[in-house]
């Protein structure tokens, strides 16, 4: 491979991530805090609200509002390539309170591993 076909390489995988791998990492990351909901809190538990308790449900899901509203978003603008939240007005609140915006050390793996594995790619084509 000469440098000119591993530049052209490079700025491919640079453009990948704005966009497929981006992507995969972008659900990877929204499956992961749903998973925090799902599990109610990950990896300490969150102390189990008044509503949950009374009703026998799960904390921060009620209306399922919140659970649902967790997206990404690639910006390609600015040095953030991927955003993970939530649009809803209470959820920056909610996480002070009980963190579910949070990946963890698996998910960081897995990022990495799609990474590492498109890069190493490049070398084996």
């Amino acid at each position: 491979m000469t440098i000119k076909q591993l530049q052209q390489e490079i700025q491919r995988i640079i453009e990948d991530l704005k966009s497929p791998l981006a992507s995969k990492i972008g659900k990877l990351a929204v499956d992961s805090v749903r998973q925090n909901f799902d599990e109610g809190g990950r990896p300490i538990k969150w102390i189990p609200s008044q509503r949950a308790i009374r009703e026998h449900n799960k904390t921060l899901i009620d209306t399922g509002a919140l659970y649902d509203s967790i997206s990404y978003e690639i910006n390609n603008n600015n040095n953030t390539i991927i955003s993970v939240g939530s649009d809803i007005e209470y959820a920056s609140e909610m996480n002070d309170d009980r963190e579910f915006l949070l990946l963890q050390d698996e998910d960081l793996d897995e990022i990495e591993d799609l990474v590492v594995s498109k890069v190493l790619k490049v070398f084996h084509e």
